[in-house]
């Protein structure tokens, strides 16, 4: 591939990205109409009949979904563009969560499905999804505080533990820009000196 088709394959993959994430905050004040394809693929993960009968409520149902599959990413410090710790950050951000989950959007989850489970999967079950479209159907209630589930805790810079090695350059490495950099992995050697001891 040339440079300038490495460019316009970097340009049109940005593009579809904010595309897909323009029109998933777009959809949130928008009703879902499953009617006009019978594609699986076309309509969103959930469907208007899988709606829970009941009330659902933040504090019962919703912060336990958000605490374990979103909360990683959106709390304070880290990737996501907003918290996902309090009722109002759910409600005031309701219809985006509907429509991102529903279309399976968020959580970010690479893996396809196959014969065996990943360790820490946030991917959400159907049933999952059914609640939290449910509870935006419902108008977003609160629930009793009596219900709600402690906040989860949030371990300070690396997320899985300190490394046994961290290694440091010793002189900073320019990176050209990306259209420069040729297709493949780039590389290069840090000495590393073993720990005493």
């Amino acid at each position: 591939m040339t440079r300038e088709g490495a460019r316009t394959s970097t340009w049109v993959a940005g593009a579809l990205l904010l595309v897909a994430v323009g029109f998933a905050v777009g959809a949130a004040a928008l009703p879902h109409d499953t009617t006009a394809s019978n594609s699986p693929k076309s309509q969103p993960a959930w469907r208007s009949q899988d709606q829970v009968a009941r009330t659902v409520t933040f504090t019962h149902d919703i912060a336990p979904i958000l605490f374990h599959s979103c909360a990683p990413c959106h709390h304070p410090g880290e990737a996501a563009p907003f918290s996902l710790l309090t009722f109002t950050d759910a409600k005031t951000h309701a219809g985006q969560i509907a429509a991102v989950t529903g279309m399976r959007i968020m959580p970010p989850w690479l893996p396809e499905r196959g014969d065996f489970a990943f360790a820490d999967d946030l991917r959400l079950t159907p049933e999952q999804i059914a609640i939290l479209q449910s509870w935006v159907a419902q108008g977003a209630p609160e629930g009793d505080l009596a219900d709600l589930p402690p906040k989860p805790q949030f371990a300070e810079g690396w997320q899985l533990g300190k490394p046994d090695v961290i290694a440091r350059a010793q002189t900073p490495t320019r990176c050209p820009p990306v259209a420069r950099i040729p297709i493949g992995i780039s590389s290069f050697a840090l000495p590393l000196i073993a720990p005493a001891g």
